[in-house]
């Protein structure tokens, strides 16, 4: 016996079948077998004692059935259930009727139901009152077999704590082809709606103070020439809004022509130097009048030493 089967496998047939002759069992068990043109094919072998009419074991009688098919779709199964498992996003299946029918771990720590406290119950639970009408407006879409992507809302966990979700919707079909319900991706994004809240203020309460205190930012690409200015530094420098193409060679025509040599000596003296800017200029406005800006800058090397970026404010004096 095992002559065929495959080298991984043959150990352990022998074994199920010789403990199994020795006490007379059934015996089942899985192994490759491999077929006249080489290839191995996994085989499902059933045995069943042959009893003699003296009541003598006679042997085993019994079938091989190929189950090389139904043996890959396990592992597919199997492949997939981990990716569920496994993956950051809660991954949740209900049926038409909205009713959960699957429930992943990540959707454990994201919502705080677990499992077992959710399958079989309306998707409503974890959808805000004021929300249900949208759950009926989604199944509604699914059902006419339309993915629903990156759709922000919100939705509640088990301590009625509401959270920031990104859903990503899918139909799921059968054999045939029906669509019998839909799968569902969901990524808690409250904690980035809030950073970027956070960072949205901040930005403001920084232009708020640069406005108040008439300063602006800039930062010039050494390499490029491009320079970039903050919204209000073309107020400052008494230009209409739009007005300045953004490279160094715009900056230097907005300089009084007497105070440019100084401020190309102030450039130079930081990219020779220790990188800080300093200067003062005047530059004539769009309405005829002058007026005296201050410029304070620092030179950014890379990690070989070269100048490649400065970044500096200016403050508009009158």
């Amino acid at each position: 016996m095992g002559e065929g089967v495959h080298s991984d496998d043959r150990q352990r047939s022998v074994d199920t079948y010789l403990s199994a002759f020795h006490s007379r069992q059934p015996y089942k068990m899985e192994y490759r077998l491999r077929r006249a043109d080489g290839k191995f094919r996994w085989i499902l072998s059933h045995g069943v004692p042959r009893i003699g009419d003296e009541g003598e074991f006679e042997g085993y009688v019994g079938s091989c059935v190929d189950i090389t098919e139904q043996k890959t779709v396990e592992e597919i199964r199997s492949r997939l259930a981990a990716i569920v498992e496994s993956s950051e996003d809660a991954i949740i299946s209900k049926d038409f009727d909205g009713i959960i029918t699957s429930w992943n771990a990540t959707a454990e720590r994201i919502f705080g139901y677990t499992e077992k406290e959710v399958v079989g119950k309306s998707i409503a639970l974890i959808v805000p009152p004021e929300l249900q009408s949208e759950e009926q407006q989604i199944l509604q879409r699914l059902r006419a077999g339309e993915r629903i992507e990156h759709f922000e809302t919100e939705r509640l966990r088990k301590d009625k704590t509401r959270i920031t979700v990104s859903l990503t919707i899918s139909p799921v079909k059968d054999a045939s082809g029906k669509t019998v319900g839909a799968s569902k991706t969901a990524r808690d994004v409250t904690q980035l709606r809030q950073v970027e809240g956070a960072l949205r203020d901040s930005e403001q309460r920084m232009q708020f103070s640069l406005e108040a205190a008439n300063f602006g930012l800039w930062n010039w690409d050494i390499l490029t020439g491009n320079v970039q200015w903050s919204e209000n530094m073309e107020r400052i420098h008494g230009q209409s809004a739009g007005s300045f193409a953004g490279n160094f060679e715009s900056f230097v025509q907005c300089i009084r022509q007497e105070d440019r040599p100084r401020v190309q000596e102030a450039i130079q003296r930081a990219l020779a130097g220790d990188g800080k800017y300093h200067t003062e200029y005047r530059q004539v406005r769009e309405d005829g009048t002058v007026g005296w800006l201050e410029a304070r800058g620092q030179v950014i090397r890379d990690a070989s030493g070269p100048c490649t970026a400065t970044d500096g404010r200016v403050h508009g004096r009158q």
